[in-house]
């Protein structure tokens, strides 16, 4: 029943005190985790270093959370105010309104209720219960920390930009969207009869409708929330960056892309016959053509939207940061880097020989080679570029936030970490 958090504590790197037994899972938005026990219907919220235990019965259901005591004003944009202001974007505070003095509301009293699903946003969560219509949300207002009084039943799925949530009603061609209204909390009008999929970007939803080859966006008109006029038929698979959508009509050779042109939104005259994968950074896509060893790239041509000229021939898997890609010819022990240079879009010159797993921070790569104990890190030392004199050896899993990486070594209970030292990069002693 106990956990060790490390890293910043207003992003829930302290659970010291906690009483985590009987938890069953954890979930987390950016910035705060929950932690929930099934069996008895309760849940442990945690995000600041500060603790101030709210422990309280609302219609049945006991929920535990802890809140924030320290001033987030400084961390918010200004149109924030009072109770709305401190939750956004924290999620550490069991409320759903701004006016609400209790830990959470719920749209009916049971005292067997126990949600069964938990999703989340940017800085909120949604604890739903499938078949009851019944969800708790809590968090950020404007990140979908409100869902009190909305009807849910009959969702089928639930999907989320970093504001907003939207609910599926696949049966009845309805949904449900709540958060920040700009950025995709707003659906009502909208028919859903018939969609297949939804996907998101940062802002904006895409919900799309395979049979007839057409689709609903809403949501920040430059971040995809526009796709007015456009044909998906023929479309086989949807991506996206922060800020773009890439529709791939795989059988025609062709996309549309639509939404910010610096992140992906401009496609236009690019040839896609032979893709076989695309990746994504935070504002740039590429297409492998595998069968020729060649790629397409676009978007910030800075942050891995230009890859003309590099030798693809030999690529077995590519990987990302937010700001640059990494090839990886696992056969050669080469690799190709494009991108920000200092954000890991520079590798040249390393020995990639022998790496069985590559993994990623917002800004920097680390290769693992499990069977020599050693690794290769690149990119900006404070987000985990730099592993040099790191013992690997022994090592069973990796596991990384936006800032650092951490080695986990399970025979031993011990286990490496580095990069931001406030951000998960410090674990000594642990």
């Amino acid at each position: 029943g106990k956990a060790v958090c490390w890293g910043f504590g207003g992003f829930g790197g302290d659970c010291n005190g906690l009483d985590l037994s009987g938890v069953t899972a954890v979930y987390s938005t950016d910035w705060a985790f929950m932690a929930h026990k099934a069996g008895s219907g309760q849940a442990l919220c945690w995000g600041g270093r500060d603790h101030k235990i709210l422990d309280q019965s609302i219609d049945g259901i006991s929920l535990v959370c802890n809140m924030l005591s320290r001033d987030a004003e400084h961390m918010l944009p200004p149109l924030t105010t009072g109770l709305a202001g401190f939750l956004y974007g924290l999620a550490t505070v069991c409320a759903a309104g701004a006016s609400s003095d209790k830990s959470l509301m719920l749209a009916a009293s049971n005292e067997d209720w126990s949600p069964t699903l938990v999703y989340s946003t940017h800085g909120a969560f949604m604890a739903y219960r499938e078949g009851s219509g019944e969800a708790i949300c809590w968090g950020g207002r404007y990140r979908g920390g409100n869902c009190e009084g909305l009807n849910l039943s009959g969702v089928t799925a639930v999907y989320s930009t970093d504001f907003a949530f939207m609910a599926h009603m696949a049966g009845s061609g309805k949904a449900v969207c709540w958060g920040d209204m700009d950025r995709g909390g707003d659906c009502k009008g909208l028919d859903f009869s018939g969609v297949t999929a939804v996907y998101s970007t940062q802002g904006a939803f895409m919900a799309h409708k395979a049979g007839s080859g057409m689709a609903l966006c809403w949501g920040l008109r430059f971040q995809g929330g526009d796709c007015t006029g456009l044909d998906f038929s023929g479309v086989t698979a949807v991506y996206s960056t922060w800020g773009a959508f890439m529709a791939h009509k795989a059988g025609s050779g062709q996309a549309l892309c639509w939404g910010a042109k610096d992140f992906g939104g401009d496609c236009k005259g690019l040839d896609f016959s032979g893709v076989t994968a695309i990746y994504s950074s935070f504002e740039a896509f590429m297409a492998h053509k595998a069968g020729s060893d060649e790629a397409v790239c676009w978007g910030n041509r800075h942050l891995g939207g230009d890859c003309q000229g590099l030798d693809f021939s030999g690529i077995t898997a590519v990987y990302s940061t937010g700001f640059a890609f990494m090839a990886h010819k696992a056969g050669s022990g080469k690799a190709v880097c494009w991108g920000r240079r200092v954000y890991g879009g520079d590798c040249k010159g390393l020995d990639f020989s022998g790496v069985t797993a590559v993994y990623s921070t917002r800004a920097a790569f680390m290769a693992h080679k499990a069977g020599s104990g050693k690794a290769v890190c690149w990119g900006f030392g404070g987000f985990g570029g730099d592993c040099n004199g790191l013992d690997l050896s022994g090592v069973t899993a990796v596991y990384s936030t936006d800032w650092a990486f951490m080695a986990h070594k399970a025979g031993s209970g011990q286990a490496l970490c580095w990069g931001g030292r406030d951000h998960g990069g410090d674990c000594k002693g642990l």
